[in-house]
Parts: C-alpha cells; structure tokens; sequence
C-alpha cells in the first residue's frame, strides 16, 4: 500500500511515536491495493488523523493511535503513568470528531458522502471489556494490538456491512482533494518514484508555500507541479456527528 509522506527517520527511535511507526510500518507492508496518509489535518481548526486509509475495494478509514495503557472509570479515560492515573480528554469523540472533518472536508469538495470507518487503535493493550462495552454502543471502533491490523480493518469493514466503496476513479479523487501535490488521478505517472527510492517518498513539489505540522524533519523540492492551497485546503463542517453515509 502506498503511504504518505514518509515517517520522520528521527522519530522511529522515539519511544512516544513507537506505536505510529509500527502501524505506519503495519500499512506500508500491506499487499492491499490503496493509499494511506500519516498525520492528515484538513484544516487549522481539525483535529488531526493519525492515519487515513482508503483500501480499495473495501473500506475508508480515519484511524487514531494511543499507545500506553488506558482506563474507564465511571465513564472518564484515564491513561495508566508512572505517577498513577492520568485523566484523558475521551479518545473516541476525538476519534470521531476527526473523521467527520474528514467527511465534511470531502463532501464540500467531491459534492458527495463518503461512507468510511472510525478506528481507535489501542497498540499497546489486550482487549478490555469495560472499553468494549463502551464502543458496542458508540459509532467509533475500537482495535486491540499491534497484529495484522490492516486485515483487521477489513474485517471490521465486513462486520459493518460497509457500501458504496468509492470507484477506483473516486478513489483517486478522494487522495487528491486530501493531498493534491500527489496528483494520482492523473493517467501519467506522478509519483517518478526513483528506482532505488521508497514508496513513502513524497514527489517534488513547488509553487506555493505548504504549512507542515508536527514535523521534525522537513525536506522541500522544486518542480513544476502545482499545489492547490496547502493541506488546510477547505473548512470541515461543524454539525452534530451523525452515521457517515454515501450519497
């Protein structure tokens, strides 16, 4: 599977991003026709998605990753430090407060619903019954472990009679309105990855400024593609969460 950008060198030791690297590794791996993108923020007042994946033929998914060990008591999220338990602000409603930035973002810009998935990926725990009670009755699902997750994400998609997966054509639309420098919609190659080069490798890019967050590393290139905006590019919604359905 195709991922973008490529996951900063300097963080992949970094015991804070250790439960990131292995899903971004976990989909990069995949033999699944798609794309995935790393930390997507549709703009500045979105939450950010650790993982956006479209697997072709299957599913649309808006994935946040929470390493340590959390817990639910009497409804509140805490997560287990070494100073004792720590409150946390509800990872599902960020879950789900995400991918509906990602819905609405896309709806303004296709003029349809995309029907996708909003994953929480706890890496680091064994299943927790208290955590998936709270999820049988909540739109946000919950995944345990670091094992064959992508698969898992399928399966998921089949558990929840997922419909209306976009054509390969909106498929291509849906990465280039998120991420337009990419240019995959185009019937000529755009990804001019090098022979000795990872798929993870970004294209050149040139024109107009692009804002990168959270980036430790950045790498810019000159070439004559032009980028529409910037990865703020449109405004998401601000209604209610409502059950994502396709047009």
């Amino acid at each position: 599977m195709l991922i973008y950008p490529e996951f900063p060198p300097n963080r992949r030791q970094d015991p804070k991003r250790h439960a990131e690297w292995l899903v971004y590794q976990a989909f990069e791996e995949s033999d699944r026709d798609g794309h995935a993108l790393y930390e997507l923020k549709v703009n500045r007042r979105a939450p950010e998605v650790d993982f956006f994946a479209l697997i072709q033929d299957k599913v649309v998914v808006c994935m946040q990753v929470k390493g340590g060990q959390y817990r639910v008591i009497d409804g509140d999220w805490h997560l287990e430090t070494d100073d004792g338990l720590e409150y946390t602000p509800c990872p599902m409603k960020l879950t789900w407060d995400s991918a509906m930035a990602v819905r609405d973002f896309l709806k303004e810009k296709l003029g349809r619903k995309i029907f996708m998935v909003a994953v929480l990926l706890l890496p680091d725990m064994e299943p927790d019954r208290d955590i998936e009670m709270i999820a049988e009755n909540d739109k946000t699902s919950i995944m345990f472990g670091y094992n064959d997750i992508v698969e898992r994400v399928v399966d998921l998609a089949e558990e929840r009679d997922v419909y209306g997966t976009p054509s390969p054509h909106m498929a291509n639309r849906i990465i280039d309105a998120l991420v337009p420098q990419l240019k995959v919609g185009l019937p000529d190659s755009r990804f001019d990855i090098p022979s000795e080069g990872k798929k993870s490798d970004l294209p050149a890019m040139s024109g107009r400024p692009v804002e990168v967050h959270h980036a430790d590393v950045v790498n810019v290139y000159n070439a004559a593609v032009t980028i529409n905006n910037n990865f703020y590019n449109g405004s998401s919604g601000d209604g209610q969460p409502e059950e994502v359905m396709p047009s």
